[in-house]
């Protein structure tokens, strides 16, 4: 039973044509199963409500600057 709806699920994401993970959709099949498919396909390729702010990088060399200064100027002590 789990490899049919596997296999189903994989049949609707080539169809649809969807970009997303197999666990996105299924989460948006079972959020739609009750609505029609025109609902569940605008649904699904509905742009997103918010923008992520990304991965936060950090500059690891100033960091190490303010470090190195913060010990020559005797910051941090044992």
């Amino acid at each position: 039973m789990a490899m049919i709806a596997f296999c189903l699920t994989l049949l609707l994401q080539a169809d649809l044509g969807f970009k997303g993970t197999l666990l996105v959709l299924k989460k948006h099949i079972a959020k739609f199963v009750l609505n029609n498919y025109p609902e569940f396909k605008e649904e699904l390729f509905k742009p997103p409500s918010r923008r992520s702010a990304g991965r936060k990088r950090y500059d690891h060399e100033q960091v190490f600057k303010e470090i190195v200064m913060g010990v020559e100027a005797g910051e941090f002590r044992e």
